[in-house]
């Protein structure tokens, strides 16, 4: 009976070094309420925040993204090389048929809980975003989690 039992006992040794404790980064409901407060906006006249709350402290990028035109790879709205919103340097490729249009954090330390970003509806250009649909991204490790705004102007 006592061999069966430290049998046992050196299963659940080893059953336990191979066991995969997940981190606090690979929790599926690590970011939660992700949303823009107002959804739409006059980026002429107010601005918009990302509102989002963590479950733990992780580090993160939150940036703005733009679909891009299939054909010429320019973002939607036109930015281009000699219109009156030309961006002052290439726009990064971010995720398939998107470009960062503007980085909001980089790389920052955030903490458990409720947080907001405010976003002017600005480039990283420095000149107002043309009228469209955006994303916001919030990229936490290899996860990417959406939510979408609309800019107008009149």
């Amino acid at each position: 009976m006592r061999i069966t039992y430290a049998w046992l006992l050196v299963m659940c040794f080893f059953a336990a070094i191979r066991c995969n404790h997940p981190s606090a980064a690979d929790d599926p409901e690590l970011l939660s309420n992700l949303r823009f407060a107002p959804g739409a906006f006059d980026s002429f006249l107010r601005n918009t925040e990302l509102k989002f709350t963590l479950r733990h402290p992780v580090t993160l990028d939150i940036t703005i993204e733009r679909r891009a035109v299939p054909q010429t790879g320019v973002p939607v709205g036109g930015v281009s090389e000699s219109g009156p919103f030309q961006a002052a340097a290439p726009h990064e490729k971010a995720a398939d048929g998107y470009f960062v249009v503007k980085t909001l954090l980089e790389n920052v330390l955030e903490s458990k809980g409720s947080h907001s970003i405010a976003w002017l509806g600005d480039t990283d250009a420095e000149v107002f975003a043309p009228a469209g649909v955006y994303l916001g991204v919030v990229k936490i490790n290899n996860r990417r989690y959406e939510t979408t705004v609309q800019v107008f102007h009149f």
